[in-house]
């Protein structure tokens, strides 16, 4: 939860303007208007004594809110009035009413009625003249409509008293007449200003996947503002499909903000993954951008016939074409006599890594049939290439593609 003063001091600048004329209209553009700065923002209605026009005051005050973020939520506002004069010599409650300011220039549009929006927040005006009252000096706490606030920028609020904003003078007869509340401008000690209260989401970013296994991997985030809340809980979720939340697969990361990994476990071999780093706090869950990776699988490994068949040696030739995302720890060749060799028969091994390979088969007899298979290991496991049977010399030597 975050609190800015707007409109203190240096940020607070207020525009004015009075019109006479005001018979058949209450536009501007169909009035005599004239600049007034000789009192602070005000509201005023005032009847003439030739029975026919009427004074008009709308202010403009310009809160500087710039320092209220664009994605912050707000929750409440009040507008710090400082009830310097006040008038109602009909003896009525009209008050004051504050309204947004949809104008962008500081231009007799400003005060065009059409300009005025709905009513954001109201102060009834308590004081009688001549009979009792006068002038309070004392501050008002108005509630605003946090609607009204306009983050990342100037909140333009407009002032008007209550007869003007419902469009009906109800002063009779030929006297003068007059209802107005007035506030201090930045001159003197105490200018308006609003206290506007608001949260912000918190703020994540989704890191890189590192240590990819065939079911695990290392996935980082990184929780750059807690967004003036409180970080009950980050981490990172992932799933098979893009955008995963919290109510799919998971892991947490103790502490607040900074960056931080976790492990991601039971991952299925070969499988793209999305992830996302996310954080909560009281005032909302937040997620950082959706990344992938993919699981490692075994490597692919092929076999080629055997070449320089001997009597009792030959040489093995194999290829390592991909390693499965993973590092091809060891590769060669196993060999039997009854078909689909496997490591725990007679093997020759050629080294790691991808790429083509061969290696010495040793110890063989002479005239005699054998299978050759490729194989590869990585992390994930064990992978063989084609069987090939073989004879060594002393008979007819064949080769034949099982």
């Amino acid at each position: 939860m975050s609190q800015v003063n707007a409109g203190a001091s240096a940020n607070y600048t207020f525009y004015k303007r009075w019109t006479n004329g005001w018979a058949t209209t209450r536009e501007a553009t169909n009035a005599t208007s004239n600049a007034d700065t000789g009192a602070g923002p005000r509201g005023r209605n005032a009847r003439r004594d030739n029975g026919s026009d009427f004074e008009i005051d709308r202010s403009v005050i310009v809160f500087n809110t710039q320092s209220i973020p664009a994605n912050a939520t707000v929750s409440a506002v009040t507008l710090k009035w400082f009830r310097r004069t006040e008038r109602n010599e009909q003896n009525s409650t009209p008050g004051i009413y504050f309204c947004p300011v949809s104008a962008t220039g500081v231009d007799s549009g400003y005060y065009n009625q059409a300009y005025f929006g709905t009513e954001v927040g109201y102060l009834q005006n308590t004081y009688s003249y001549p009979s009792g009252g006068g002038d309070p000096q004392v501050w008002a706490d108005v509630t605003l409509t946090p609607s009204c606030i306009v983050k990342a920028g100037n909140t333009l609020l407009g002032v008007r008293m209550g007869h003007d904003y419902l469009g009906s003078v109800d002063f009779p007869g030929n006297t003068s007449k007059e209802n107005y509340m007035e506030t201090e401008n930045t001159g003197n000690a105490h200018p308006p200003y609003l206290v506007v209260t608001y949260t912000t989401p918190p703020a994540v970013t989704t890191g890189a996947a590192s240590n990819i296994e065939n079911n695990s991997a290392t996935l980082a985030g990184n929780v750059t503002d807690a967004g003036g809340g409180t970080v009950s809980e980050r981490g990172i979720c992932w799933s098979t499909s893009a955008n995963p939340t919290t109510s799919n697969s998971k892991a947490t990361a103790a502490g607040s903000t900074g960056a931080y990994s976790v492990s991601a476990g039971s991952l299925n071999p070969n499988t793209l993954y999305h992830f996302r780093a996310y954080v909560i706090t009281e005032n909302s869950t937040q997620y950082g951008a959706d990344q992938t990776f993919t699981t490692d699988t075994t490597p692919t490994v092929t076999t080629s016939s055997p070449t320089n068949v001997g009597a009792i040696t030959a040489t093995g030739n194999g290829n390592v074409t991909d390693d499965g995302r993973g590092v091809v720890s060891e590769r060669g060749f196993c060999i039997n006599k009854t078909g689909n060799p496997t490591t725990a028969d007679t093997k020759f091994t050629a080294g790691s890594g991808t790429g083509a390979f061969t290696a010495a088969i040793t110890g063989l007899l002479p005239g005699t049939k054998y299978y050759i298979r490729s194989y590869a290991i990585n992390g994930v496991g064990t992978t063989y290439g084609a069987n090939i049977m073989f004879m060594t010399q002393g008979g007819a030597i064949l080769f034949n593609f099982l």
